[in-house]
């Protein structure tokens, strides 16, 4: 079976959905340092590894160069001070005060905006006791602000406006590749769909940028990718084994996935496949992809619920429903509800 999510791992490892691979990978001494540490994050649950991987993504920060050169701007930012700084240098308004260009936009709901995919660049985790901590982690609150203030910039209201106005992002009129937008987090898959769209833009991929207060982050990122493992019930699970550690373990076999889907290969010897390493492009998320500071979403038997209460959050607080002064307070009732719920889950697990 395959899940083009890791999301709900927890659930099929946790009520043994999916049989441990343990003693296989025990019998057949699978090296599993060949996968990267968020690989092997993303493949587990409570110590029970059900899954292996099946190719990856990577987000990275894509840039408009010629709206670099015309802002004066030599590179990509490195820190969110920075990001704030260039968005608002790229940013592009018509003479009656709306939107053009929009730097960066960093709503939450926009594209690839989700807090998760913001998450290795902050440093963000739950607590040692695996709960979450929105609100006793200070750096989900330097985060908000940040986005809270370049929302700000543009006014609420506008941007709202503008976003109503681009193209869906999986079509020709996505607004990086029309040149509404000067920068944008996204998935390697993005090249894919600019050379397809034939879309007429001079672009450059880089590491996003990261939280000031900790510049040893920049090159990491954000990690997912596709998992496969083994039903209970499965009628052949000898031969399904075999096919599984094919597939996940074959470097052969994983250049090939990897070039032809234009996706990460999930083996550490295929990250330095030639066709792939050899686009700088590409280069840039394979790089990420190895970051030791890269990192996936906590595997919880929840899925991803809590991702669905904190985007809840956060849209209220983008919208300005909730003022600066309630943030402390907003974010304890939102660790409260994912507790509860995981609480009250068949299983758990202590996330990373």
């Amino acid at each position: 079976a395959m899940s083009n999510s890791a999301d709900n791992l927890g659930e099929y490892c946790g009520t043994g959905a999916w049989i441990n691979l343990g003693p296989y990978i025990k019998r057949d001494h699978v090296n599993l340092s060949l996968l990267p540490p968020a690989v092997q994050q993303f493949t587990e649950f409570k110590s029970d590894r059900c899954a292996l991987p099946d190719l990856a993504d990577a987000y990275g920060l894509y840039y408009n160069k010629a709206m670099f050169a015309r802002a004066g701007i030599i590179s990509p930012p490195k820190t969110f001070t920075e990001l704030t700084q260039d968005a608002e240098k790229l940013t592009q308004f018509n003479p009656d005060g709306s939107i053009k260009v929009a730097g960066f936009v960093p709503t939450s709901t926009f594209y690839e905006n989700p807090a998760a995919h913001f998450a290795p660049l902050w440093n963000f985790h739950w607590d040692e006791n695996g709960k979450s901590s929105l609100a006793g982690d200070p750096r989900w609150a330097a985060y908000l602000r940040w986005e809270k203030q370049l929302i700000d910039f543009y006014g609420n209201t506008k941007l709202t406006k503008f976003l109503a106005g681009v193209g869906q992002e999986f079509s020709p009129s996505n607004a990086f590749e029309t040149g509404k937008i000067a920068m944008e987090i996204d998935g390697e898959w993005r090249m894919q769909f600019i050379k397809s769209d034939g879309a007429k833009i001079d672009y450059g991929t880089a590491p996003m940028p990261v939280d000031p207060a900790q510049p040893n982050l920049y090159g990491a990122g954000y990690t997912t990718g596709n998992v496969m493992g083994i039903p209970k019930n499965a009628a052949h699970p000898a031969a399904a084994w075999l096919l599984a550690k094919y597939l996940a373990f074959n470097t052969t076999a994983i250049e090939q996935f990897a070039n032809n889907l234009g996706n990460v290969p999930t083996l550490r010897p295929a990250l330095s496949d030639p066709t792939l390493a050899g686009d700088p492009h590409f280069d840039t998320f394979l790089k990420i992809f190895d970051n030791p500071n890269t990192a996936t979403d906590p595997i919880t038997a929840i899925g991803s619920a809590n991702q669905t209460m904190e985007a809840n959050f956060q849209q209220k607080w983008e919208a300005g429903s909730i003022p600066a002064s309630g943030l402390a307070s907003a974010l304890k009732g939102v660790d409260q509800q994912i507790n509860a719920q995981v609480a009250n889950s068949t299983a758990g697990q202590s996330a990373p």
